[in-house]
């Protein structure tokens, strides 16, 4: 288990990085749709194979999964560029906090369909995520205070 949260957040570091900047050079909506796809691969080749190719699906879950948080916050920054220090806090509060709610309920569904189904089924609900990304816009506008107007 430890190995494999290493394995899983050492490459999230990679995917951190590339994610930033990949958000700057070709836009956060291709990001995040890369993001969500690369890491349903990686949660169905987890559950799917054995052996060595499993670190590998870990290594892609990983890399994928959280190359989406530089993005969100770049986002969240972009848009109340006056206001950055608490877009941020706001950002990470609700990560924060939605992580541990998915945590918990994860957890539940673990003890009660196993491993699996419960891959399966969170692979499903983050494939599910593609639909949001058309909700979004091409280029974040930044809100501008009254006061600066």
């Amino acid at each position: 288990m430890g190995a494999s949260t290493s394995i899983l957040f050492g490459s999230g570091i990679i995917g951190t990085i590339l994610g930033g900047t990949l958000n700057d050079r070709i836009g956060h909506r291709v990001v995040l749709a890369f993001s969500i796809l690369f890491s349903t691969i990686g949660m169905l080749l987890f559950i799917h194979i054995e052996g060595f190719p499993q670190i590998l699906s870990l290594v892609i879950l990983g890399f994928a999964s959280i190359m989406m948080l530089p993005v969100g916050m770049a986002m969240a920054q972009a848009t109340f560029p006056y206001n950055r220090s608490l877009a941020n806090g706001t950002y990470l509060a609700l990560f924060f906090a939605i992580n541990a709610v998915a945590s918990v309920i994860t957890g539940a569904m673990y003890d009660q369909f196993g491993g699996y189904q419960t891959f399966l089924i969170g692979a499903l609900i983050n494939l599910f995520g593609l639909v949001f990304i058309l909700f979004l816009p091409k280029k974040v506008v930044p809100v501008i205070p009254e006061t600066i107007r």
